[in-house]
């Protein structure tokens, strides 16, 4: 997006890139074509759109998926795919570090990550010169400056406090922490020319995409909460004000529910199954999905989806974990199977509420992320968990414009960004359903407790 000062959005662009599967369970970009290319296409795209001058640009912020691994040589081209977030080949690496070092770890960190490649691509590791993510390499590309946010830095547990020398892993290669809006760079003459920019602009570090969709939503205060429909979805709670974080304070926040595959499951199968309906209905698939899904009662008549096509992160660490689809029968209908995949993201949620003995939703709970354009899945969710959402679309390029802005000094505070953002709709809890849904969900965690937390309380 291009932003202007009174938060208007001047140009916007997108692009879908897929992930690359080279084995079940793994999960890679190409960070030059996914990544750069990409970027480069926007950006002449926005320019146009926008019919915006280079030279009228004040600053770059850029936010991305993470942790993702990128090795980038001396030469600063990436050494292999990017290792991305979802990732799920280094459970050896996770167990070793645990056993040796008493790390409670999972595949999504760096560490077990890094480990793996020094491992099994150890020409390929000698050659590394820096491992970045992927906001991290769009920011180097337009500035040769290396960088990582101190949000994103918290993935890389154990890379800053001295495991470098133990584990054969060079401290050189891992990057240097700053906050999120401070200014690493300019845009340098070959970046210039390959998108279209002004030469100079200044460029922040930028953040980690759940940070700026915290931003851009205007989860801003203590006791906010964002439920994030995405392709990977979230439910996390902020305990301080998020402008802290941004400039710099160790990030206290809790990750209730962490879901890879929330709104991958309904890509998966919409690719797998609609072939008729995506030729018929095309962009406008998932909202004629709703409107069957609706038809069908609540609770799927008695289907029920397990969404582990990636694995379990939250509220137990399982990476061999895999969907199930339990109680189908001859009744069954796609419908049946699409409405069961919107329910097993609120029952998710659900599951990660029951963690705490108290109910730790004490402020505002705001839904975002692609899958919240659906109000059949919004209303599916409040169902679940007994609580309104406010809904606000996605704004993450929004976020990004907005640090870019404060990094060089347009906007004084956090605050200014609630002025930007619009709530489209809330969505209450239904109380009958409420009820009807918590046999549904006992039954989830039946199953859950059943195939994947044996021996544990």
């Amino acid at each position: 997006m291009i932003i202007n000062i009174e938060g208007k959005i001047v140009a916007d662009s997108s692009l879908e890139h897929n992930i690359i599967t080279p084995k079940p369970g793994w999960a890679e970009q190409d960070p030059e074509k996914d990544w750069w290319e990409h970027f480069i296409k926007i950006v002449k795209d926005l320019l146009k759109k926008g019919k915006i001058e280079p030279s009228n640009i004040k600053a770059i912020g850029v936010s991305g998926s993470y942790p993702d691994l990128c090795p980038i040589s001396k030469e600063g081209k990436p050494l292999r795919n990017a290792i991305l977030y979802s990732d799920n080949r280094c459970i050896n690496e996770v167990k070793f570090i645990k056993d040796n070092y008493h790390l409670e770890l999972t595949s999504e960190e760096i560490l077990p990550k890094l480990l793996w490649f020094k491992t099994h691509e150890p020409e390929k590791f000698k050659d590394t010169e820096m491992i970045l993510s992927s906001h991290n390499y769009i920011t180097y590309k337009l500035t040769n400056k290396y960088s990582i946010d101190n949000l994103s830095a918290t993935s890389f547990i154990g890379l800053y406090n001295g495991l470098c020398e133990k584990l054969g892993i060079p401290p050189s290669i891992i990057p240097p922490k700053y906050p999120a809006v401070k200014i690493i760079g300019k845009v340098t003459q070959k970046a210039a020319k390959e998108t279209n920019l002004k030469k100079s602009i200044p460029v922040i570090v930028g953040t980690a995409d759940s940070f700026a969709n915290m931003l851009g939503v205007g989860a801003i205060n203590k006791n906010d909460c964002v439920i994030n429909y995405g392709t990977a979805g979230y439910c996390v709670i902020l305990h301080q004000e998020l402008e802290k974080i941004a400039m710099g304070k160790f990030p206290l926040i809790t990750l209730l529910t962490y879901l890879l595959t929330t709104g991958e499951s309904l890509k998966w199968f919409r690719n797998n199954f609609c072939q008729y309906e995506m030729s018929k209905f095309q962009n406008n698939i998932y909202q004629e999905l709703d409107k069957e899904a609706e038809k069908i009662p609540l609770g799927s008549e008695g289907l029920i989806f397990i969404p582990y096509l990636r694995g379990k992160r939250t509220p137990t660490y399982d990476p061999k974990a895999r969907g199930i689809i339990y109680g189908l029968s001859i009744a069954h209908t796609k419908k049946h199977f699409y409405r069961a995949i919107l329910e097993s993201w609120g029952y998710a949620i659900r599951q990660g509420l029951e963690k705490f003995k108290k109910d730790p939703l004490k402020g505002r709970i705001i839904a975002t992320g692609g899958g919240a354009k659906s109000k059949i899945w919004r209303q599916i969710v409040s169902d679940i968990v007994g609580k309104p959402q406010i809904y606000i679309e996605n704004n993450v390029a929004l976020a990004d414009a907005f640090l870019a802005g404060y990094g060089v000094g347009v906007f004084e505070h956090f605050t200014h960004i609630i002025d930007w953002i619009e709530i489209i709709d809330i969505t209450n809890p239904d109380p009958k359903n409420v009820e009807e849904y918590d046999k549904y969900f006992k039954k989830y965690m039946e199953l859950e407790s059943h195939f994947f937390n044996k021996g544990e309380n």
